[in-house]
């Protein structure tokens, strides 16, 4: 039997039998890699969701939809606090106002709730807090200034 295994096959037959063999190879390294892939893939989404669905129950703790479903933009917010490391969830504070105003929202203990949503409630390891942005920090000062300067210019007024 000669070194080379042309002589024993020929060209075609090796060329053939080295190709499927390292397609074997190959593609069973393939199969395993995606299989892999897909197994961490759908633990990792079955953590997120029930970390969300750990979210929506803390959130509901304090707020709740008037309706039977929340609506997108709160699980929105939730979903994309599943996935932080912090457990905080941050509600836009004209988000919160304006969908209590509409009646998309409703608290669970208004009295309360309000007021501790500003400093955060802690809730099932979850930690719930308004946000205000910088627009309504602006607006705020902008209404004051006016305030004070008509009371100013105009002191009988007042």
């Amino acid at each position: 039997m000669a070194f080379w295994p042309l002589s024993d096959f020929g060209i075609a037959a090796w060329l053939e039998h080295a190709f499927l063999k390292e397609f074997h190879v190959t593609g069973t390294l393939v199969i395993v890699f995606f299989a892999l892939l897909w197994l961490s893939w759908t633990r990792s989404h079955r953590e997120d969701q029930a970390r969300s669905r750990a979210a929506l129950r803390a959130l509901l703790t304090v707020i709740t939809p008037s309706c039977s479903f929340w609506p997108s933009r709160y699980t929105k917010l939730v979903k994309q606090a599943s996935v932080r490391a912090n457990d905080c969830i941050v509600l836009p504070f004209d988000m919160v106002i304006q969908d209590v105003l509409e009646g998309v929202i409703e608290f669970r203990d208004p009295l309360i709730d309000i007021v501790d949503l500003t400093g955060g409630i802690q809730v099932n390891g979850w930690n719930i807090c308004v946000h205000l942005e910088w627009k309504l920090w602006v607006d705020a000062m902008e209404l004051w200034l006016s305030h004070k300067v008509s009371q100013k210019m105009f002191p009988a007024i007042h």
